[in-house]
């Protein structure tokens, strides 16, 4: 029989192992539980292991002293008087369970202490230290605690963040100033032939807020939320190798530099990249192509520049044109009611320059943070992982309902608010395309309801107008054909983050649920055998645990309550008066589940709503 007994937290087992290696390398005979053997007879086989052995080691940590596992073992050594107790750096003697207080208790590092103390209780080195080739006492040991320090220590900095929010916030700024400077930031067009009457229109930057409002607010708040998941990737990892989420297929805990799972994280990221670049390419090139057709042609084609001004029956370019419109772009063309005149060589660099920073950077970012999150989810696809011999457990010994996929809380918050800004985005484009075809002033007069209308056309029968003057109805009628075709692809783009969305939370929620049947039938085959290696629980309250489990990371907003609101929002693609209501309110939500999810409770199993959980 074993002459040492070392007893520990699941959650500490590196440190385990480097001790049992360092005592082995000493020449003692350990035992530790990474031996057991599967089956329903574990108890009895602890127990005689334990009773068997001439001193146990117990680890103490903030882990430990919770585990009724490691209790019990340290009150039968010390009952025996056969109980040498180690606890770890920065472990305070108030944290060790009462009873144990009173005993001397080492370093777990400090292995001189610690072979003395396993001597004098007759554990016996087989062979001297000096005759064993290892590496320098207590190395492994100190490499053990540094990896459980770091695993502890989130690495995520809310620094890069800030400082691309700030120099978003300026870029949106530079470009409204820089706008106004060169005489394009409020353009009152005077249009020749309306049909309405109207004296001006206004056309200017400032007032497009697809430009200015995205450039200034939505796109800034993007890409540092963008910014900050990609930092915090990696805390992500930390975690669930920490939590023991992610396991072999033998349910034996990894390292967080485990080279199967580096391996993995390797072939994902070239894949997802690879998307990532043809999707941006497809990006600049319908960026491109819109910059062409609608601004470029204007400044090659003296036909339609000389004749831009005209919107009446029979104009070369009418107001409802498939891709010309008459905005800041082609501000140097434009007849004024302010007389100002606009350099068009300024106009054209500023309309490029804009562009290649928004329409083509700004919304290939959006896209491609996208695929790189479906990336993350194809590295929990069941399939995938197993390739490597790796796969994704729940973590049992949490007490939050969503057994460890808390961890992906702060991902999926903020991806709900990078998805809800590009609805935002989407809608602001939609908006303009459909301000710029019609004979209406100002961008407030085309969305201000129109009460008394909307009336009149009510009593007359004409609902779909009376919804178009009260609400917005983009299939009233009145809204030019030109303007509706766009709205497939508006449709598409604030959907499209839906849907990647979707499919990385069920590539998530397929492998929690692969691995919670491992789980369970592994319970069933063997027992308890096998899962001590990832908890000290019983079986009955891990069972419990299993069933009542959440996969859904979020503890706010839920998820059918988060898709029937963005269900909402894309209504306000039709109904677009509201529709911009819809959007102030969405910045809210945004700024509420961004601040939210830096300060998320856990979800204790009682407040658990009945409909999300899901049965074993």
């Amino acid at each position: 029989m074993s002459s040492v007994f070392v007893s520990y937290a699941r959650k500490d087992w590196p440190v385990a192992e480097a001790l049992v290696k360092e005592l082995q390398a000493r020449g003692f005979d350990v035992w530790w539980d990474r031996e057991l053997v599967g089956g329903g007879a574990f108890h009895s086989q602890l127990a005689e292991k334990l009773d068997a052995a001439r001193a146990v080691v117990v680890i103490w940590s903030e882990h430990a002293a919770r585990s009724d596992w490691v209790v019990g073992e340290a009150r039968r050594a010390l009952e025996a008087g056969k109980l040498v107790a180690t606890r770890l750096p920065g472990v305070r003697f108030n944290q060790i369970p009462e009873r144990f207080r009173d005993q001397q208790t080492e370093d777990v590092a400090d292995l001189d202490k610690i072979a003395r103390a396993l001597g004098s209780l007759g554990a016996e080195a087989i062979v001297r230290s000096s005759e064993i080739s290892r590496p320098e006492p207590g190395d492994r040991i100190a490499q053990s605690i540094r990896a459980l320090a770091r695993l502890d220590t989130p690495r995520v900095s809310h620094f890069l963040p800030i400082v691309i929010l700030i120099l978003a916030l300026f870029l949106g700024a530079a470009f409204v100033m820089v706008a106004q400077a060169i005489g394009i930031g409020f353009v009152p067009w005077v249009p020749e032939g309306s049909a309405t009457g109207i004296g001006s229109k206004q056309v200017g930057y400032v007032m497009a807020l697809n430009w200015s409002l995205a450039g200034i607010v939505l796109f800034p708040m993007a890409w540092a939320l963008i910014s900050h998941v990609f930092g915090s990737l990696a805390d992500i990892r930390r975690e669930a190798v920490r939590a023991q989420m992610v396991v072999t297929t033998a349910f034996e805990p990894i390292r967080e530099d485990d080279e199967a799972l580096d391996r993995l994280f390797r072939d994902v990221r070239r894949v997802t990249w690879t998307l990532v670049g043809v999707v941006t390419g497809l990006v600049a090139l319908v960026s491109l192509t819109d910059f062409y057709n609608g601004v470029a042609r204007v400044y090659l084609d003296g036909t339609i520049a000389s004749s831009i001004n005209r919107i009446g029956s029979g104009a070369p370019v009418p107001l409802a044109h498939d891709f010309i419109l008459r905005d800041w772009s082609i501000a140097t063309f434009l007849t004024r009611a302010d007389g100002v005149s606009v350099d068009g060589t300024a106009n054209f660099v500023f309309s490029a320059i804009a562009y290649l920073t928004y329409p083509m950077l700004g919304a290939g970012i959006l896209f491609s943070y996208f695929l790189v999150l479906t990336g993350f989810g194809m590295l929990l696809m069941p399939g995938a992982a197993g390739k490597y011999g790796l796969m994704l457990v729940p973590d049992v010994g949490s007490s939050d309902a969503r057994r460890g996929f808390e961890a992906f809380s702060e991902l999926f918050a903020h991806s709900v608010s990078i998805m809800a800004l590009s609805f935002c985005c989407a809608y602001l484009m939609q908006l303009q395309n459909f301000y710029l075809r019609v004979e209406a002033p100002t961008l407030w007069a085309f969305l201000a309801p129109d009460v008394a209308g909307a009336w009149r056309s009510f009593s007359a029968g004409r609902i779909a107008d009376g919804l178009d003057e009260l609400i917005g109805n983009a299939f009233a009628g009145r809204t030019p054909y030109s303007a509706l075709l766009g709205i497939a692809t508006w449709f598409a783009t604030a959907f499209m983050p839906l849907v990647l969305l979707g499919v990385a939370y069920l590539l998530l929620r397929a492998s929690a649920l692969r691995g919670r049947r491992r789980m369970l039938r592994e319970i069933e085959r063997g027992g308890m055998g096998s899962l001590l290696k990832l908890t000290d629980l019983p079986e009955a309250e891990v069972k419990r645990r299993l069933a009542n489990m959440r996969i859904w990371p979020l503890s706010w907003p839920p998820l059918n309550a988060m898709v029937l609101w963005y269900g909402l929002l894309m209504t306000g693609l039709v109904f677009y008066k509201l529709g911009f209501l819809f959007m102030l309110a969405t910045l809210v939500l945004v700024a509420t589940v961004t601040i939210n999810s830096f300060h998320a409770p856990a979800l204790p199993d009682e407040e658990l709503p009945r409909e999300t959980v899901q049965k074993a």
